[in-house]
C-alpha cells in the first residue's frame, strides 16, 4: 500500500506569556500550489527565534 499525505497549510505559531498568539503563515495551498523549502524555512525560523529568546532569558 501507498499512503499520500496532503498538507494544506504550514505555520508557526508564537505563543506569548500574555497568552497572545501570533500565527506566521509558511504554506497555504490557496495561495501556492507546490511546497518548495517552506518546511526548511520553518525550522530555521524556529530555530532563529528560539535562539534570541534562550539569549534574552540569560541576559535577564
Amino acid at each position: 500500500t501507498t499512503s499520500k499525505i496532503e498538507t494544506d497549510r504550514i505555520d508557526l505559531v508564537i505563543t506569548y506569556k500574555s497568552k497572545n498568539k501570533e500565527v506566521l503563515e509558511f504554506y497555504n495551498v490557496d495561495v501556492n500550489f507546490e511546497m518548495n523549502n517552506e518546511i526548511g524555512l520553518l525550522d530555521k525560523w524556529n530555530t532563529i527565534i528560539k535562539s534570541k529568546i534562550f539569549k534574552k532569558a540569560q541576559a535577564a
